[in-house]
């Protein structure tokens, strides 16, 4: 959460963490992710404002991530990504491959060897990453993810109805994945646009990077690589501001200018993406 200016003389923030402890400093950065309470404080107090506070849009899809053990030719230190119009289905190495198969035959070869046994098993260590998106309604969201201890066995099942009857390995991979590594969430973004500071004179330096400012969904591959693009351009802006003695509000209206620019045909091209790809005309 964040805390009020300290006081008017020092002009600082003050940041309150969850373990108690407290940080202060002259500029805010809220890289607390698209549902993160930053920004929501900061309109709360007053000091952000804007016609439509920013807010999160909803694209009608849902995604589940599940780690499977299942050995499978097309999971061999491989992945794919199958689709139906209406659902996706995506497949990465999560861990092992055939170097560590190799150690690990050998290891039980020796230990085997050692105890006299006259045969030994290689375990599969080899494990996959599975990503699923599909269509789901707001309403239909909140029941699927609605915290409770049966929620991770409800989403391997919801994989499982949808996924059931597709091509191998797909029913198998999700049968053989432990309920406890799945994991889902709905998906919103978020279109970029500068900050609209409150004219309050307590008002300090603040801006927001990262999902908190850009929120997009996955399927252009651009989230990750836009939010790492933005700490170095704010870091940037802030030493060439500091080096040529502009203000601080300026170096950060020209930082949130350039963000919006570069972020914006990202957020929607990945929203197109995800119509596109689950539009149900497969």
């Amino acid at each position: 959460p964040v805390g009020l200016p300290l006081d008017g003389a020092r002009q600082e923030w003050t940041v309150a963490l969850d373990d108690g402890s407290k940080l202060s400093g002259g500029l805010l950065v809220g890289s607390d992710g698209v549902r993160g309470a930053t920004r929501a404080l900061m309109e709360g107090e007053g000091f952000i404002v804007s016609p439509s506070p920013h807010p999160t849009c909803p694209l009608g899809v849902a995604v589940l991530l599940g780690i499977s053990r299942l050995g499978h030719p097309l999971l061999n230190e491989r992945g794919f990504y199958s689709l139906d119009g209406n659902a996706r289905i995506f497949t990465m190495p999560y861990e092992g491959g055939a170097l560590e198969d190799e150690v690990a035959a050998t290891d039980e070869w020796v230990r085997g060897y050692c105890c006299g046994a006259a045969t030994f098993e290689v375990r599969w260590r080899r494990r996959t990453m599975w990503q699923l998106s599909f269509r789901c309604t707001t309403a239909e969201a909140e029941a699927l993810f609605q915290k409770d201890d049966a929620l991770p066995r409800r989403l391997l099942q919801r994989a499982l109805d949808i996924c059931g009857c597709w091509h191998d390995p797909v029913p198998q991979m999700l049968a053989d994945t432990e309920p406890g590594s799945v994991w889902g969430t709905s998906l919103v973004d978020r279109t970029p646009s500068p900050i609209h500071r409150s004219d309050h004179p307590t008002v300090l330096p603040a801006v927001f990077i990262g999902d908190a400012a850009h929120a997009m969904s996955p399927f252009k591959g651009q989230g990750c690589n836009q939010s790492l693009a933005d700490g170095p351009a704010l870091a940037r802006h802030l030493t060439v501001g500091k080096a040529k003695k502009p203000s601080l509000h300026t170096a950060l209206l020209v930082f949130e200018r350039e963000m919006v620019q570069r972020t914006r045909k990202k957020v929607e091209a990945s929203r197109k993406s995800a119509e596109a790809l689950h539009s149900g005309k497969g």
